[in-house]
């Protein structure tokens, strides 16, 4: 009695049955804590991948490339601004070149006026003859005759072509208004000529010298072009245009901006949670981390701690007292304390209550056990009668169509006669006590679903059944049972994995075990 009214055994049960609880929860809300710190470790490194994969180096040379291209592309396009400057500038220079061999050669088509002299002395030749003739010298008066007729016709005959010749000829006055037509300067002589070719020469080699950096500027442009778009293609996997390059490469910059803010926040967290990477836990606890149910948790759980130390202090003393009538070592357990002191309540009386308790829980299990024997005996038949029992039986054995009972002895039977399970093929047997599973969990959980478990149920059955087999627990599957599947046979894995592909992603697992 004084136990009773002192020791409140329910009272100091009850805090250790919290303060157990409250271990337990605690012990869990850190594991899930654990659990967290992995996982955030985890996205850390898929998200730090990420940002490799994409390449930040690559993107920073991506960049550089695209304003290089831009920079030598606005340089392409002045340079070809400038050669057609200087291609207006030097258009006739090709013309120019093929003038002065003209112009030197219509040039010397005008014959200048001869001299006067040769007519002069034509003249003397005639006196000279008139004086031979006077002193009857014949051959000096012929001879001075001839070369005054000889001198007189040299005379005459090119008086005659420089008078001819005086104007320019139709082809000259030609290449005269061609030339104004062309560089808008008169053609006075070949010194203008000579300047006009000089001039347009000098933006001539300018213009040949500025075609070949444009050409060689544009194979580079060319080759930058080609390297830029390889650069996107290992990036993004896939081909940008010229006009989204800076789109592109903005929107894959704040990407790797986006996931290193998220890294940031996620190391943030991680530093929160004060975990370590040895103490990581890989697999779920199943318990969400909270920390404010952790702080409730441990905080508590120091409060029942203290109470319990409180509440057994007081005890000290009610203790020493029962260990003087147990005849009990201080030491021992309270608990044990009180079941000595009990004993010695309950020794006399102990045989009596065996003995009667033995009897009064033999008839009653006898009784119990005789009614449920013979309820389950009802039960059994009606199911073996049931349609849930045999739709799968018929289904699966395509043979029997009745189940019965024969004593302890279960007969199957098709249309012509009855066939003891016992005395059938191993096979056969297989296949109707997975009948009977299917048939009797159905009838039981009515349109609950659970799983079933099955370890080379269908070894032993001919390959043509199997198939059916198979089917049935596909569609079993597909109602909502889970189903589990052991086997070392090949032909059921390939059976199994033939009736996967008709389940969605995830439904339909296989895993093969390593020797």
């Amino acid at each position: 009695s004084e136990i009773d009214k002192k020791y409140a055994t329910g009272i100091i049960d009850s805090f250790k049955s919290e303060a157990k609880m409250l271990k337990s929860l605690k012990d869990g809300l850190y594991r899930a804590k654990c659990y967290q710190a992995y996982i955030i470790s985890e996205q850390i490194k898929k998200l730090a991948k990420d940002i490799e994969d994409k390449g930040e180096d690559n993107l920073n040379d991506l960049y550089s490339d695209v304003t290089i291209y831009e920079n030598k592309k606005i340089e392409y396009k002045n340079k070809k601004s400038q050669r057609s400057d200087l291609k207006e500038k030097c258009r006739d220079y090709e013309w120019l070149k093929k003038v002065p061999p003209v112009y030197e050669r219509l040039s010397i088509g005008f014959v200048k006026r001869p001299k006067a002299v040769f007519a002069i002395i034509a003249g003397l030749f005639l006196i000279a003859a008139a004086i031979f003739s006077i002193f009857n010298i014949v051959a000096g008066a012929i001879s001075a005759i001839a070369a005054a007729a000889a001198l007189l016709y040299f005379y005459i005959n090119r008086l005659i072509k420089s008078l001819r010749a005086a104007d320019p000829t139709e082809e000259f006055n030609k290449l005269k208004a061609s030339f104004k037509e062309r560089t808008g300067r008169q053609l006075s002589d070949i010194a203008v000529l000579n300047a006009e070719i000089e001039s347009q020469q000098s933006f001539y080699e300018k213009l040949k010298f500025l075609e070949a950096q444009i050409s060689e500027q544009k194979k580079e442009l060319s080759s930058l072009e080609i390297k830029i778009h390889k650069k996107f293609f290992e990036i993004t996997g896939c081909t940008i245009p010229e006009s989204e390059w800076l789109g592109s490469y903005s929107s894959l910059r704040n990407e790797i901006r986006d996931l290193k803010d998220e890294i940031e926040s996620l190391h943030k967290k991680q530093l929160g949670l004060a975990v370590t990477e040895s103490e990581y836990l890989e697999e779920d606890p199943g318990i969400k981390f909270s920390y404010e149910k952790f702080a409730e948790a441990t905080e508590r759980l120091e409060v029942v701690k203290l109470e319990i130390s409180e509440r057994n202090s007081q005890l000290s003393a009610l203790k020493q007292v029962v260990c003087n009538e147990t005849a009990d070592d201080i030491t021992i357990e309270w608990e044990q304390l009180i079941e000595n002191l009990k004993d010695k309540k309950n020794e006399k009386q102990q045989s009596l209550l065996e003995i009667k308790s033995r009897i009064i829980a033999g008839i009653i299990v006898h009784g119990e056990i005789s009614i449920f024997r013979q309820e389950e005996d009802i039960k059994i038949e009606e199911g073996l009668k049931s349609e849930e029992v045999l739709n799968p039986l018929k289904e699966i054995t395509r043979k029997y169509s009745r189940l019965s009972l024969d004593g302890d002895s279960l007969i199957a039977s098709d249309d012509y006669r009855d066939y003891p399970i016992k005395d059938l093929s191993t096979g056969a047997r297989e296949q109707i006590m997975l009948a009977l599973r299917l048939g009797f969990a159905s009838r039981i959980l009515k349109q609950d679903r659970l799983f079933l478990i099955l370890d080379d149920a269908l070894q032993h059955t001919d390959w043509a059944k199997r198939e059916v087999l198979v089917k049935k627990l596909a569609d079993i599957a597909h109602g909502g049972w889970q189903v589990i599947y052991f086997s070392m046979d090949d032909h059921i894995k390939e059976l199994f994995e033939m009736e996967g592909k008709s389940f969605k992603k995830g439904e339909f697992v296989f895993i093969e075990l390593g020797s």
